[in-house]
């Protein structure tokens, strides 16, 4: 009853069920994981409501701080948000009865995502899934996302942000099926959805009758759910590498059973069960590369881009967050054995590097006396750790304007060896990821939620003017890849998202003091950045393919007799001003079109 009283009071509403009281106490769990146990409610406040595991209130303090903490930010807001969307989307529900039925179906899949939130990655527990929920909703602003959902389902704006809040809002759920199992992250996707099929069948298919009265067209909308879960993360560029593709297994392609190439056997819950519904067939998981439209599955593009867009510190638990630990991170990425061990493919050696990695770093970081919780964490690191990790540590936070749908990034300044300048390009990778997956979200034929957002910094970094904005494209330098591997140009240079403004971030991503260093420390000379093919590619100093192409121009044209009469040389002379012109208003018309930003209307 306090708790409901304070919720009622600090947010303002006049009535609030267990399940909503419920819903957000799961939702910043986040924050309140300790040396003990995941998970912590108070046991007598849910005295009707059906949970699996909880802890009761060790004092009424804890009880208040928690809630002091939970309601320093916007999570809860989001949610009562999400909760006044559910009431105005007019979907036929017997008022708050119907509701609260309907969540209670929901909650305990939540209630189970942030017990078995994995330690080793940054959070995928309820606070993540209520941001994303609430920049689901608010890319519905999106003029042509808006309109696809109206013209594919007939909805309305508010039955809109619900459909794009509740998958939000599940879309992870999967996790809570991977756990600490010994399998590829990306999995979590196909899980999700077996969850989301179940949340939707609960109390006589309650949440899908709720779903499809969203829509006047419900013939493809249920599918288009749980496809659209099932898909989120089929957005990484090499997955459309298939043939020979040295390491499509790692990244794309998944037996349970164990195989040769990928030894890894164990299986989750549900992949059990599915590989065992489906005896004597083989059983295996492709994650395959989907493009997706705001016309075709409107839910598609808002997932996917909204699931990118959650990177803040607040992602980080406690002991995540330590800065020590971020220097352990560090220092497992810079090893050399390791390095060389990923980057060739060295199946067969690579655990042993990693715990050999993991013992040097301990000592660096001066880890060495250590409760359970953090070895929990570091015993599950590896050489990605550092990029995950730190690209959210460093963000304080992000904003949009969706006038002109401009993200203003907010970094923390940092001073000593964990300064954003000192490490730009680790800094950038939720970024880098983003715009990556943002390739495949399509606004138009022509266009993709590339060209719609731009960027701009609280701080400068180096090389760069602190006003400046930039496209996202910008932000990663990876290849365009097709079913042979990366895209080869006319030129003979590799073709990449970025152009043609892969010059401009240039300074920043390839200043970044994390060389390879030896078991004493010192820089290595065996291996380098460049060599990792796990990272982005950063250090590929690669010129826009305009520079390459007038470059060639130019020398060809040098190469001409140089025995030319004087009426020969003054036409020469014209024709090259005339290629310096055309390069360069092709060149202002790029960065024009490039930095363009949507009307008032949100029209590109």
């Amino acid at each position: 009853k306090i708790l409901k009283c304070i919720f009622e009071s600090r947010i303002g509403m006049q009535t609030l069920s267990l399940s909503v009281i419920a819903l957000l106490l799961f939702a910043g769990i986040a924050h309140s994981q300790s040396n003990t146990t995941l998970f912590q409610v108070c046991e007598n406040t849910f005295e009707n409501f059906p949970l699996t595991r909880s802890v009761a209130c060790a004092n009424s303090t804890w009880a208040l701080t928690f809630l002091d903490e939970l309601l320093s930010d916007d999570r809860a807001e989001s949610v009562s948000n999400f909760l006044d969307i559910f009431s105005l989307a007019n979907l036929g529900a017997n008022g708050s009865q119907e509701k609260d039925r309907f969540l209670a179906s929901v909650i305990p899949y939540l209630q189970q995502q942030t017990i078995t939130n994995p330690p080793q990655y940054v959070s995928h527990g309820t606070d993540h899934s209520v941001r994303v929920m609430n920049w689901a909703i608010t890319l519905q602003g999106i003029t042509q996302l808006g309109s696809g959902m109206q013209t594919k389902y007939g909805m309305s704006v508010e039955q809109s942000k619900f459909v794009l809040g509740l998958m939000g809002l599940i879309h992870d759920t999967g996790y809570a099926d991977l756990s600490l199992h010994d399998v590829p992250k990306w999995l979590h996707a196909t899980s999700s959805s077996i969850f989301a099929t179940q949340i939707l069948a609960a109390n006589n298919n309650l949440g899908r009758t709720l779903l499809e009265a969203a829509g006047t067209t419900t013939t493809t909308l249920y599918a288009d759910f749980i496809s659209s879960i099932k898909y989120h993360n089929s957005d990484n560029g090499f997955c459309r590498w298939t043939v020979n593709n040295p390491q499509f297994n790692d990244q794309c392609f998944f037996v349970p059973s164990g195989n040769v190439s990928d030894p890894r056997s164990a299986t989750t819950p549900l992949i059990t069960a599915y590989c065992d519904s489906i005896k004597p067939a083989p059983c295996n998981f492709t994650r395959p590369y989907v493009l997706v439209d705001v016309e075709t599955v409107p839910l598609s593009f808002a997932i996917r881009v909204a699931d990118n867009l959650d990177a803040i510190r607040t992602r980080l638990t406690p002991i995540q967050d330590d800065p020590k630990m971020m220097q352990y991170f560090l220092r497992i990425y810079q090893d050399e054995d390791l390095r060389i061990a990923v980057a060739t493919n060295d199946r067969q050696n690579i655990t042993a590097y990693r715990n050999a990695a993991r013992e040097r770093a301990r000592i660096v970081a001066q880890l060495e006396n250590t409760t359970a919780a953090q070895d929990l964490v570091m015993n599950r690191a590896d050489e990605q750790s550092w990029l995950h990790f730190y690209s959210n540590w460093i963000l304080d936070g992000t904003t949009i304007d969706t006038l002109t749908w401009t993200i203003q990034v907010n970094l923390y300044t940092e001073d000593g060896a964990l300064n954003f300048n000192d490490h730009p390009g680790p800094g950038l990778y939720q970024i880098n990821r983003l715009a990556t997956s943002a390739l495949t979200c399509h606004l138009s034929p022509t266009s993709t939620f590339l060209e719609l957002v731009s960027f701009n910094f609280n701080l400068k970094i180096a090389g760069l003017e602190s006003s400046e904005f930039l496209p996202l494209r910008a932000f990663t330098q990876q290849p365009v890849y097709n079913i042979s591997g990366p895209v080869i140009l006319s030129d003979n240079h590799v073709d990449q998202i970025c152009a043609p403004f892969c010059h401009q971030l240039m300074p920043a991503l390839t200043f970044s003091p994390e060389p390879c260093l030896n078991h004493s420390g010192q820089i290595s000379a065996e291996c380098d950045y460049s060599g990792f093919s796990q990272v982005p590619p950063f250090t590929d100093l690669t010129y826009p393919h305009d520079l390459f192409l007038l470059g060639s121009t130019l020398n060809a044209i040098t190469r001409l007799d140089v025995g030319l009469t004087v009426g020969s040389a003054f036409l020469f002379v014209i024709l090259v001003m005339i290629v310096v012109f055309t390069y360069l208003y092709q060149k202002k018309k790029q960065e024009l079109l490039g930095y363009q930003h949507v009307s008032l209307n949100g029209d590109i």
